[in-house]
């Protein structure tokens, strides 16, 4: 004995389905570019304005019904830890490094007239204070953004 079922216009709702996460995937690629323009408008400027220039962002697909847009920073300091992580949140004490040729902190603090062992004492005894940028960029576009699916 056979069991056989038939789906008529199943070959038509996968070309729904196809079509409508090709609109979603749109617009997690639109948000992304909003929330990036945004963060780059807040983010504070160093020395080099290097945090603001490579803010990026990605859509990522996780699997057929999960889709993320993450903007972010694709660079390590020299010291291995991510900037913008650390300037978004601020950091706990530590010690900068001193080593080589002038660092981007030993900079800022010459720009800031700042004798650079002082600040990298303060920051070893204090640590850095939260300078946020990217999430209230985010807060600030997912609050007007308008979902068109």
């Amino acid at each position: 004995m056979d069991l056989e079922f038939i789906v008529k216009g199943a070959l038509s709702i996968k070309k729904d389905v196809e079509q409508m996460a090709k609109k979603v995937e749109k617009q997690f690629e639109k948000v992304g570019l909003l929330i990036g323009a945004e963060a780059k408008k807040r983010a504070p400027v160093g020395v080099s304005g290097l945090l603001r220039a490579r803010i990026t962002h990605e859509v990522i697909k996780d699997g057929l019904f999960s889709m993320k847009t993450r903007v972010y920073d694709p660079v390590n300091t020299q010291s291995g830890y991510n900037y913008p992580l650390a300037v978004e949140y601020g950091t706990k004490p530590h010690w900068l490094p001193w080593e080589g040729s002038e660092n981007t902190w030993q900079l800022w603090a010459k720009r800031k007239g700042i004798p650079a062992g002082v600040l990298r004492y303060a920051i070893a005894m204090k640590g850095t204070k939260a300078h946020p940028f990217l999430h209230p960029a985010a807060d600030e576009v997912l609050k007007s953004f308008k979902w068109e699916l």
